[in-house]
C-alpha cells in the first residue's frame, strides 16, 4: 500500500497536480456559471483516472504532516482564487465572498470524493455538483428577483 501510494504521488504529484488544475480554471475573472462547471469537471476527471486507487489513498493511506500541510495550502489558494472570482462577479449578491468560497470549495471537493468510483457517470456527477454549487451561489439573486 505505501509503495503504491509513493508511486502515485511521485508520478502524478497529487497536490501539485491539483494546484495546477485549479489555478488554470480559476485564473481569469468570469461568471460562476462558467468557472464552477470547469472546476468541477477538472476535479471529477482528476479523480476518475483511477477512482479505486484514489479512494484507497484518500480513506486508508497514511498522510504525513507535510502532505496535510500541502493539502491545506492548496485549499487556501483555491479559496482565495474563488473569493476573487466571487467579488468580481456582478451577477452575485454581496454576502461574504470568502465564506461562500470556502463552502463552494468544500462542497465540490466533498461530493467529488464521495462519488468518485460510484456507478454515477462522470458527466452526470459533473452536472449534479455544478447544479448544487451554482444553485448555492445564485440562490440569493434568485430570491431577490421574486
Amino acid at each position: 500500500m505505501r509503495n503504491s501510494s509513493a508511486r502515485v504521488f511521485s508520478r502524478h504529484g497529487y497536490a501539485s497536480g491539483t494546484t495546477d488544475r485549479i489555478a488554470e480554471v480559476l485564473a481569469e475573472p468570469r461568471p460562476a456559471s462558467r468557472w464552477v462547471p470547469e472546476l468541477t469537471r477538472a476535479l471529477v476527471r482528476m479523480h476518475a483516472e483511477d477512482p479505486r486507487l484514489h479512494q484507497v489513498l484518500f480513506e486508508q493511506a497514511p498522510r504525513p504532516q507535510e502532505l496535510l500541510a500541502r493539502f491545506r495550502q492548496v485549499e487556501g489558494e483555491a479559496v482565495a482564487a474563488v473569493t476573487r472570482l466571487l467579488r468580481a462577479d456582478p451577477d452575485l449578491s454581496p454576502g461574504d465572498p470568502e465564506r461562500r468560497a470556502r463552502f463552494v470549495i468544500a462542497m465540490i471537493e466533498s461530493l467529488v470524493h464521495r462519488f468518485s468510483g460510484d456507478p454515477v457517470q462522470a458527466a452526470d456527477l459533473e452536472g449534479e455538483i455544478t447544479a448544487i454549487a451554482t444553485g448555492y451561489l445564485y440562490r440569493e439573486v434568485a430570491a431577490a428577483d421574486r
